[in-house]
């Protein structure tokens, strides 16, 4: 017994629209999940769109998370190719 269904396709939703969405998710009072079923939204939509939100009102971007490493026990000769050297570890 199997059912002959309709599958809905997709849809991409601009940012703005993601925008307008999470302002209205705050302000409605449902779940995440109740939310999202009433609006036909994946869930990780809103999660995305909330945590770029919570990004903004705190006054980061996506670029400020990156934190520069340098790379210890490695040294470059003049070929371009690097020459491991040991490297001190300490616990």
């Amino acid at each position: 017994m199997t059912e002959i269904g309709e599958v809905g396709v997709r849809k991409r939703r601009s940012r703005q629209e993601i925008k307008r969405l999470v302002r209205e998710f705050e302000t409605s009072g449902l779940r995440r999940s109740a939310f999202c079923q009433k609006h036909n939204l994946a869930l990780g939509t809103l999660q995305r769109g909330l945590k770029r939100r919570r990004m903004e009102v705190d006054g980061q971007s996506e670029s400020k998370r990156l934190v520069e490493v340098k790379m210890a026990g490695i040294q470059r000769n003049g070929s371009g190719g690097g020459q491991r050297t040991k490297a001190k570890v300490f616990r």
